[in-house]
């Protein structure tokens, strides 16, 4: 049995947008199933969204440790998202549209938390912030190595199928540009809703 290392799937992640030579995300088909509790993945919920929302709470302190009020840190965040959830699909880690847009929600939600967290107990300190952040890193660690070993197993074991959308169809390329719109659309959405609070 061959082993697959993360290293050797970064190396053809990398290798498929050089050769791809453009940055157009590029999402999956929709799966059936809208929440999936495992490290596999669901059309909205999927166990990698509680790693998006512990990264989340790990940006947020690590934006309350910089002293940026919460619009700015949202916005912040929003950015760091986007461009995170942009790189994942060119690198064709399979989510679809949705998936994706959700990971970006779950992780403000993450980011909310911890801004909520340290208003509500009163944490004004530089060291509260770096111990908010520092617990939140070592849980980010844990579902990225439990996450990671699944993902490793499954693919090992030949059960990753990835259903992309062709290009080389009609159809197919009505629905990259659609999923792709979609997600720049709600990511701008997103960008402007900090204003408001």
């Amino acid at each position: 049995m061959a082993r697959f290392s993360l290293l050797e799937h970064l190396r053809r992640s990398f290798g498929n947008m050089r050769a791809e030579a453009h940055l157009t995300p590029r999402f999956e088909r929709p799966v059936r199933n809208w929440v999936n509790f495992g490290f596999s993945h669901g059309r909205l919920i999927d166990a990698w969204t509680s790693l998006h929302v512990a990264t989340g709470v790990l940006l947020g302190f690590g934006l309350l440790a910089l002293a940026l009020p919460l619009s700015t840190g949202l916005q912040t965040s929003i950015v760091i998202f986007v461009v995170y959830e942009w790189i994942e699909s060119l690198m064709k880690i399979g989510e679809d549209v949705e998936n994706a847009l959700f990971d970006i929600v779950a992780g403000l939600i993450g980011v909310g938390f911890a801004y909520g967290t340290a208003s509500y107990l009163g944490l004004q300190e530089f060291q509260s912030y770096v111990l908010g952040a520092a617990f939140s890193a070592s849980v980010c660690l844990l579902l990225l190595m439990l996450g990671w070993n699944m993902y490793l197993v499954r693919r090992m074991n030949g059960d990753q199928h990835r259903h992309f959308w062709s290009r080389y169809t009609r159809n197919g390329q009505e629905a990259i540009v659609r999923d792709w719109r979609l997600f720049i659309a709600v990511s701008l959405v997103l960008f402007i809703v900090p204003y408001f609070l």
